[in-house]
């Protein structure tokens, strides 16, 4: 009998609206400084406040654009989370724990809005994790290796937890 030969099964994040607080937020940050450029008298502080205004708001636009991008990516040896152009490997021989659970709510600052979590977050009971998430607290799925602890929301989370538990008894 030959070998299965494990392929590469993507799963897609978890729907949500994380997207449009990105968006708010870029708002937030662009629209006010729009009136700056009436102001043409006072060029330097136009042109400052504008620069600012670009600076910080475009960054969330362009995480925005990125979001439909969220995925996770199983493979025979390693579960590779990808966001934009970012891509991060775990090494299924690595992983030491995989659980569904909430996590606790910290008061300290990272990128974390309702339904998005990216890169490292604090949170209250679990220290920093490093998400790639469409949900922030509840529903996720935590996984520990020796160097970090992550967290992922896969749309399809039964057949993620099944596929990576038969993957990980190969491992």
């Amino acid at each position: 009998m030959l070998p299965e030969v494990l392929t590469v099964k993507v799963y897609r994040a978890a729907p949500s609206a994380g997207w449009i607080w990105l968006i708010g937020i870029a708002l937030l940050v662009i629209v006010p400084t729009l009136p700056a450029l009436l102001a043409v008298r006072q060029a330097p502080v136009v042109l400052i406040t504008v620069v600012l205004g670009l600076a910080i708001g475009l960054p969330f636009l362009v995480m925005a654009y990125w979001f439909p991008t969220i995925r996770y990516e199983l493979g025979p040896d390693k579960l590779v989370l990808r966001y934009g152009p970012f891509r991060y490997a775990i090494r299924l021989d690595d992983i030491q724990e995989v659980t569904e659970r909430d996590l606790a709510f910290s008061i300290w600052s990272s990128m974390r809005l309702p339904g998005f979590a990216m890169w490292t977050v604090d949170y209250a009971d679990e220290g920093r994790v490093f998400m790639c998430a469409t949900r922030a607290l509840k529903d996720i799925v935590y996984i520990v290796t020796p160097r970090r602890k992550y967290g992922i929301t896969p749309a399809d989370e039964e057949d993620f937890l099944r596929e990576l538990t038969r993957r990980l008894k190969r491992a």
